[in-house]
């Protein structure tokens, strides 16, 4: 009787905190699953442009590798913010245009195209601009299979795309099992 009394106690003290480890966030996942990566200049990128996706864990700190989607899981990116400059050994932005950005997968031999974001105008006028930002949050996300790295572009257009440097990308999103 003594031991029912003393489950029940410690049930009782620790059940809420219990309760809230095993809580799912809004976008239905375990917190520990939820990923925020932030685009970091490395000298040793895939992407060919010195910079990798680094993830940044709730602390605040930056791991110290850069970031390759576990083989067994997706990374269900959800939400993003990017900004780009014209740097020198870009085209500049078109004054009239629009500036997008391009985020790719790399798997080590390849690349592959994951998703292009929502363009942004770029204001007409007397001379074009040297930055331009975008974000978008989105209610289904994209997915990057297991194995990948994530790398990010950014363009301007009318004509021919022209690469401009992409300077800073910051995304969240969550993990998921493969099956």
């Amino acid at each position: 009787m003594l031991r029912k009394v003393w489950i029940y106690m410690v049930l009782g003290v620790l059940g809420p905190e219990l309760a809230a480890a095993q809580a799912v966030t809004h976008v239905n996942q375990h917190p520990y699953m939820l990923v925020s990566l932030r685009r970091t200049a490395d000298l040793n990128s895939p992407c060919g442009d010195s910079s990798s996706f680094y993830r940044v864990w709730a602390s605040g700190v930056r791991a110290k590798e850069p970031f390759t989607v576990p083989s067994d899981k997706y990374l269900v990116v959800t939400d993003y913010s990017w900004s780009a400059v014209h740097s020198s050994g870009y085209a500049p932005f078109q004054a009239g245009g629009i500036a997008y950005g391009w985020f790719l997968g790399w798997n080590g031999t390849e690349f592959s195209d994951l998703h292009r974001t929502p363009g942004v105008n770029i204001p007409s006028g007397a001379a074009a601009p040297s930055y331009v930002a975008g974000n978008n949050n989105m209610s289904t996300g994209f997915r990057v299979k297991g194995g990948m790295s994530l790398c990010f572009k950014a363009y301007s257009q009318p004509g021919i795309q022209s690469e401009n440097g992409a300077s800073a990308v910051e995304l969240q999103g969550y993990l998921i099992g493969v099956n």
